[in-house]
This record gives structure tokens, C-alpha cells and sequence, in this order.
């Protein structure tokens, strides 16, 4: 068991033999759970795990407003026409 220190920005650095035990990689996700008094961390395997614990990122990554074909059809020169018509 190792002892940590939350630092001033609320962080907590993992030991080094932590990190290798259990081979965690920068940038690495977690799901994070609390229980009563405790925090357990979990780490997650692949980024399909990450859309099954957050929804929310999947909704960013693949926004429902956005069309695609309309994005195509977008006429910068026209925009900027329009932007600058008294």
C-alpha cells in the first residue's frame, strides 16, 4: 500500500510502482467510483469502454446538429460577401 498526497490543484500522483504494475500509459482513462470513503479507480482498456461510461464524449465526437452534406455545401466566398455588405 502506498500513501499519496492530494497536491494544491487536487491532484494525486500515482507511485512509479504503481505505474508499472499495472501498466498504466499516459493519458490512460479511468472509470472513477466512489464509495462512502473511498475512490477506486478502474482503468479502461479501449476507447469503446469510454462511450459505455461517458455518453457524453461519444455526443461530442459525433455531434447529431452537424450534417455532412451540408458542411459540403458551404460557400466561404459567399459567406465573406455577405459578412461585409453594408
Amino acid at each position: 500500500m502506498a500513501i499519496v498526497k492530494i497536491d494544491k490543484k487536487w491532484r494525486i500522483v500515482l507511485p512509479k510502482q504503481v505505474r508499472k504494475n499495472i501498466r498504466l500509459k499516459q493519458s490512460q482513462r479511468f472509470r472513477l467510483q466512489v464509495d462512502k470513503d473511498s475512490i477506486v479507480l478502474k482503468k479502461l482498456k479501449d476507447d469503446k469502454a469510454v462511450k459505455e461510461v461517458d455518453p457524453f464524449l461519444n455526443d461530442i465526437r459525433n455531434p447529431i446538429h452537424v450534417d455532412p452534406k451540408k458542411l459540403k455545401k458551404i460557400d466561404l466566398k459567399k459567406i465573406e460577401e455577405e459578412m461585409w455588405l453594408p
